[in-house]
Order: C-alpha cells, then structure tokens, then sequence
C-alpha cells in the first residue's frame, strides 16, 4: 500500500521515530549516540553552522516521545538564549506533528507529549529555579562551551548533576558545543579528557557538513581572516585556542617564573606586603615583593590567598608569617592595602603598623602596565607564588572587559589586584645604605665591596698598631 508524505510523516510522530529529520551528518551524530550502551557524559564538539541546535531539539523530542513519564532538559547558556533560540526551534520541529503529540504548554519553555513526557528548555543562568527538586531523564546542553565559568562547577555538581540521580537513560548528560574561547573552561579540559577516555567524544568540523557548498566554507574563510585564523581555528575547525582578547595578563607566560633560589632575599632591600583584602565577598590576596636595584626587576616572592570573610588578626599574622620566614623585619617593609580606611586604623592601633593605601586611580593602566612588565621581562615571579602564576595564566576579564571573572580557586583574581598594586607601588629610588651593597658587585675572589672594606679597615688597624709598637719598642730601647 503506497502512503503519502504527510501518512508517513505522521507515523513516524506517533512512533516518536524523528531522525528522517536529520541530514547526513546529523545522522551520523544519531547513529553514534545510538550506539552507546551507557554513557554519564558524551561531548560531541560541533562547528558553527553545523545544525547543533536543531539535532538537539529533535533528540529530545525523541527522547521524550519514546521514554513514558519522563523529563527531558535542554539548557543553553542563558535564559534569552532558550526563549529565542530553542523554543523557536522546537516549534519549527513540532510543526508538522499530528494534533495532541507533541505541544507547547501555555506559551512558556515547555513542551508536552501524549505520553505524559515533558520537554523543559532553560538557561544555564536560571537552571537552579527551574531543574532544583526535579527527576530528568536526560539533559542536552547546547553549547555549553559558552556556559559562565564562574558558575559551571557548582551548578554542574550541585544543581544539575542530583536531578539525574534516579535517571535510567542510557546517555544521561549530552553536549553539543564548539570549544570555548576560554582555554581553561571545563568543556575544554575536564570534560574533554573524561569524554575522549570514556570513549564519547565526538568531533564534527566544518569539512563535515553536507550542508555548505565549497562556495560558501570560502566565504567564511575569508571571513574569518584565512584557515589559520584563530576564530576560524576555534570557530569551525573545533581546536582549542585561546582568546587572548579575554585575559587579564595576556602577556605572562611560565619564562616570567623564577626559582625561588634565584632570588635574593636579605637585609640589603625593601620589601612590600601588599594586601587586597576581599571582606565578606571576595578572598583576600597577599603578595611579599621587592624590587632588585641592580636590575630594576621587580621581583614577587611569595604568596597567601586567604578565603572571603576572614578575620583582621589572620590577616595580619598571616603577612607576619611570611616575613618570618625570610627573617624580615617588619620595618623592613612597606606595607599597603586596598581596604577600608577604618581597617587601616585599626591595624595601626592594635598592631602597630602603618600601612598606607596604594595608588587605585586609572585600572587598566596599571594592568597595562604590569603586563608589560612581564612581556619586557622587568618582572618576575618565583615558583612559590603558585596562585598568583595560576591567576596570571587564566585571569580573565567578563565578556565586556568590565569585572574580573570569579572561580572557586582563583577567587575575583585577587592575586593579580594585588600584583599590579605592588608594581604600581614599588620603591624605584630606594637604595641601601652605604657599604650596604649587594653581592651582585664583588671582586674577582666573590668578595663584596662592603666586605672588601671591612678588610681594608682592619688592615689599616694592624699597620697602626705596628707602627705603633715600633715606637714604643725605640723608646724602651
């Protein structure tokens, strides 16, 4: 019996069979994920323009017209996202389906079946109201490469991770995303290393879609500034680079590090404790640093980075540990601090330092200014500071350059706030005090000039008290 178009279309809906959907290279994704017995995570890295969004909703259609009684998510990364995106999608799918299987509930991100299945479209911004409490089946998160890093751990781990806990789907979580432009976001490290070990890592490039002619990849290679372009590198190709636009210190990299041995710390310099104190919302970040004289590096020493709400009294004993452990004194420091000016009162009153506020006008051109203190090598940072390396590898700005991005490890890069403070703070015109002199400048035995004085004084001691004697023996003879 020969069906129509729209008979067989039909049948297909009321099976929940969807993939006649999908074009070659979508079909190739289905046929992968089909072939997974069972899977947490699969990441399948996809080009731009590669339909990503469209695969995602008609799996999930799928999904959920196949599985009674179930949740399905699909989570973009922000709420707009899912209002003008997915759910416009998912209305362009569901278009040709038979009455009463599939239906948009009351104009709102979700989407009801006849078999009393759901589809719930979110924001990865707004995840926590509206996945908290609830059993999905399965979550699809649509480029997830764009998810806000400051967040993604704990929503992944606590918000989103407990809902699959009675999940009996064979594939739980799916990511379908280009890399993200931020090197160290969890898409391009952690859960690209856990997905290609499990064996669900996918890659789908821009040489894989049936759906561009050789005319039009031409087009967006021109666009993008050639094939070797960055954009088009990241953007089409699926390789993980960085976007150096985002990055606070784009020009640190690890030949800034030092051994810490190859620093010299003693009573010959003056040594800055310099503190950005977080209070209730931020960590606090203090650095011990010193300018070498001789070379006029400016040179980081050591580190603490305490948790946000800390006490004055271990702030305090903290920075005093860290001179006690190079056997400074402690007026052998300047001290500053980006704090209240009550708290500098009070650390004056009960400890009895001065510590003066840091010069805080035009932020970016102190930033600026650090960086290219890294990029022309007049600063350095031993290897003890491993914090302070850490934050300047993978600082980042937001997405508007208007705040420092906040992680759980790196805190509001309070390593950096209080780096550009010591470097914008440093003594250029110090010197130590006479015969004080570093052992940079010696003789050709490795002797010091003040050394070498030391010797000659006392030699000049001897030849007194030998003439001296020479006189007094002629008179008793």
């Amino acid at each position: 019996m020969n069906l129509s178009k729209e008979e067989q279309i039909k049948i297909f809906w009321n099976h929940g069979v969807l993939s006649w959907k999908l074009h070659d290279a979508q079909m190739k994704i289905y046929d992968q994920l089909e072939g997974i017995p069972n899977a947490e995570e699969v990441l399948l890295s996809c080009s731009r323009q590669f339909g990503k969004t469209y695969f995602c909703c008609v799996y999930a259609i799928e999904q959920a017209l196949q599985n009674d009684n179930v949740i399905i998510a699909i989570i973009a990364p922000s709420k707009d996202q899912a209002k003008e995106i997915m759910v416009p999608k998912m209305l362009e799918i569901a278009s040709d389906s038979p009455e009463g299987v599939i239906w948009q509930h009351k104009s709102s991100n979700k989407f009801l079946t006849k078999n009393n299945s759901q589809i719930i479209i979110s924001g990865f911004d707004t995840c926590s109201e509206s996945l908290r409490g609830k059993s999905i089946h399965q979550i699809i998160f649509e480029e997830s490469g764009s998810f806000n890093i400051e967040q993604y751990d704990y929503r992944m781990r606590s918000v989103i991770k407990p809902t699959l806990t009675h999940s009996k789907a064979r594939v739980k979580r799916i990511h379908a995303t280009t890399p993200s432009p931020i090197l160290h976001h969890h898409v391009n490290t952690s859960l690209i290393d856990k997905t290609k070990e499990a064996g669900t890592y996918f890659k789908y490039t821009i040489w894989d879609n049936p759906l561009l002619t050789e005319e039009r990849v031409d087009e967006i290679i021109e666009d993008y500034g050639g094939e070797d372009s960055v954009d088009f590198r990241r953007e089409y190709l699926c390789e993980i680079i960085e976007d150096l636009s985002l990055k606070i210190m784009p020009s640190f990299t690890m030949d800034n590090v030092v051994p810490l041995s190859k620093i010299r710390v003693d009573d010959q310099y003056k040594y800055q404790i310099v503190l950005d104190i977080g209070g209730v919302k931020d960590k606090t970040g203090i650095l011990l640093g010193k300018l070498e004289y001789n070379t006029g590096i400016y040179e980081f020493v050591d580190e603490a980075l305490l948790n946000n709400n800390v006490q004055t009294s271990e702030i305090v004993n903290t920075a005093m540990d860290i001179l006690k452990e190079y056997d400074i004194g402690v007026n052998d420091v300047e001290w500053f601090a980006d704090a209240p000016g009550q708290w500098l009162v009070d650390v004056r009153n009960n400890y009895g330092i001065n510590i003066r506020l840091p010069a805080k006008e035009d932020k970016d051109t102190a930033i600026k200014a650090l960086d290219l203190a890294f990029k022309k090598g007049t600063a350095v940072v031993s290897d003890k500071c491993r914090l302070l390396i850490k934050t300047c590898l993978e600082g980042l700005y937001n997405a508007k350059r208007t705040d420092f991005v906040r992680t759980a490890e790196l805190g509001h890069a309070d390593m950096i706030a209080a780096a550009y403070y010591a470097y914008r703070c440093r003594n250029q015109f110090w010197r130590p005090p006479v015969f004080k002199t570093s052992t940079i400048y010696t003789d050709g035995e490795g002797v010091t000039h003040y050394q070498g004085h030391q010797r000659r004084k006392k030699q000049e001691e001897m030849n007194n008290m030998k003439q001296l004697a020479r006189a007094f023996g002629k008179g008793r003879r």
